[in-house]
């Protein structure tokens, strides 16, 4: 069989996506699967994790919900659908000068991350396919729903009309692409809370999937002795992320707390595509001033991005609650994992899901400087938990989300996954 591994969002190394489709990638070679990767033009590397990677997609798209100009959701909506529909129909199509076969019945086409300017495409195109000619897809959840859970009872809230309309149509025409007795459209969420999002909208259960972010590392063992750590930021440079309270953070909080270390952690890419070189050098004219405090300037391999995790005791996340108020945040996660006590914006998706899995952390309440260097303050003088409560929750989480659960769960919808191997 072949599995198709999609994602029109896998333009560079930066971000989550070729993380993701390497892992998935290694899951389905490794058990030996003809596996393809199909990237966005944009991406330049031939293979990962050993498996070829062939430019396929022309157009991407990350979450947005314009709330000024309510006609350019709905243009970004209809013309990247649109266009991915007819990527999806050349890809059922036989073609000679192709390095990958078309889709056939029993194969496997894989959306490690789709969104709603996706979803409804990739569904007209398994709907207009025969029912006999249909492979099994899964598409993995990730973006904003459009939609919470209302604090004050059972019910959902719509914060994003459009987002959560969008969703809603593609779950309708799903619905209607179903086979009784057969189904080979699968849908799966990110995390809980998510879960429960889509649930809603759709008026069937969505499942979350194990996650596979970076610094997860299910098997790996957690020091039982402290540090005197703080990883303040890790990833691109963006202002709903508060990069732009760097340099006043670190001059506050570095003499503040002198005999902790401080590190930051910058992609490279992030800083190109969004002209942030002014803060890159504020803050190497820091690095000089402090002693105790890292400027990391690129995009780091795996298992050095994981040893920052691993050798810190505190993770900051200081970002804007507005914007994260319904966003994910794989860092949240990773921290966690790695038995980190979290600083995290009150009132947003973060503080939520740092408090539902019973994970140590403290809440800055204003997206200021006074703000988070007050809260990791407090990480710091007051930590929430001990190191050995941090590692109970770290190891329960880590549990619940391993490759050989994802692989389970996928092997439920498509049992070809494990012909040559058993669990």
């Amino acid at each position: 069989m072949t599995v198709f591994v999609c994602d029109p969002g896998l333009t560079h190394f930066s971000g989550h996506h070729a993380r993701w489709d390497e892992e998935f990638a290694r899951l389905f070679s490794g058990l030996g699967h003809d596996v393809h990767i199909l990237s966005h033009g944009n991406f330049r590397e031939t293979e990962l994790a050993g498996v070829p990677v062939h430019q396929h997609f022309t157009k991407t798209r990350w979450h947005e919900d314009n709330r000024t100009n309510l006609l350019r959701n709905w243009d970004l909506f209809f013309d990247t659908n649109r266009t991915i529909f007819s990527e999806m129909q050349q890809l059922s199509k036989k073609n000679k000068r192709r390095k990958f076969p078309a889709t056939r019945s029993g194969d496997l086409v894989v959306f490690p991350t789709i969104l709603q300017f996706q979803l409804s495409g990739v569904i007209d195109w398994f709907s207009s396919l025969e029912k006999k000619a249909r492979p099994t897809v899964l598409c993995y959840l990730m973006g904003p729903s459009g939609c919470m859970k209302n604090g004050q009872g059972d019910g959902f809230l719509v914060d994003s009309f459009d987002t959560a309309r969008f969703y809603r149509v593609a779950f309708r025409a799903a619905a209607q692409a179903a086979e009784k007795g057969k189904q080979s459209l699968h849908f799966f969420a990110c995390g809980e809370m998510q879960a429960q999002q889509y649930s809603f909208l759709r008026s069937q259960k969505v499942d979350s999937y194990p996650l596979l972010n970076s610094a997860i590392q299910p098997d790996q063992t957690l020091r039982t002795k402290e540090t005197k750590t703080v990883l303040l930021y890790v990833g691109d440079p963006r202002d709903q992320k508060g990069a732009r309270l760097l340099p006043s953070i670190i001059s506050e909080i570095c003499p503040l707390h002198s005999d902790w270390r401080f590190i930051v952690q910058l992609g490279v890419s992030g800083v190109k595509s969004n002209g942030l070189e002014k803060l890159r050098m504020a803050l190497a004219q820091l690095e000089d001033r402090f002693e105790n405090f890292e400027l990391i300037f690129e995009r780091l391999p795996n298992e050095r991005y994981q040893e920052l995790f691993n050798e810190s005791e505190i993770v900051v996340t200081p970002y804007n609650a507005d914007y994260y108020r319904n966003h994910s945040s794989g860092i949240v996660w990773e921290g966690l994992a790695t038995a980190n006590t979290l600083v995290v914006p009150d009132n947003s998706w973060l503080s939520l899901e740092t408090k539902r899995l019973n994970a140590a952390y403290v809440k800055f309440d204003k997206f200021t400087t006074k703000s988070v260097v007050e809260a990791i303050s407090i990480a710091i003088k007051t930590p929430p938990k001990l190191r050995t409560e941090k590692i109970d929750v770290a190891i329960a989480f880590k549990a619940q989300n391993h490759p050989r659960l994802l692989k389970g769960q996928i092997a439920n919808v498509w049992p070809d996954l494990l012909k040559n191997e058993s669990l």
